[in-house]
């Protein structure tokens, strides 16, 4: 579907989003191991987690970041298009450069963040409390006998 419009589609949305956005953040590893990237999906999460308790609403823009890194790692997508791996080779220099990145910094996840209005009540999901879903353990002793 690129070549019949999915493209400017993609560029589209993607320039919409991110003119719409408070703000971008990057993730980047100092060194490209399992710890490392496991450390790294714990810190954007707690970074969402924390954005979300400030109002604010949170989305991964990842594709464009992951797959740079991919490709950089010599595990480019099957099927893909040699120009554009090429052009992927580029993204890692390009987010350095944009987020202000050491040379040595590996950009893995890209995330746009901005303040979110609070959904009226018949919009929001509706969620469980934890009480009726988690099992509560104890360490007492429980009676079993009836």
């Amino acid at each position: 579907l690129w070549p019949f419009g999915l493209k400017i589609k993609v560029n589209s949305v993607t320039r919409t989003l991110i003119t719409s956005s408070a703000g971008l953040y990057c993730i980047s590893l100092k060194k490209y191991n399992p710890t490392s990237i496991v450390e790294a999906g714990r810190l954007s999460y707690r970074a969402w987690l924390m954005l979300n308790s400030e109002g604010c609403g949170v989305q991964p823009l990842s594709l464009a970041s992951m797959t740079a890194l991919d490709v950089n790692m010599g595990y480019s997508p099957p099927g893909t298009n040699r120009a554009f791996i090429e052009h992927f080779r580029q993204g890692p220099n390009i987010l350095r450069k944009a987020f202000a990145l050491m040379n040595e910094d590996i950009p893995i996840w890209l995330f746009r963040t901005g303040p979110v209005e609070t959904l009226p009540v018949e919009a929001r999901s509706k969620r469980l409390l934890p009480e009726q879903y988690l099992k509560i353990y104890s360490r007492e002793p429980q009676n079993h006998s009836k």
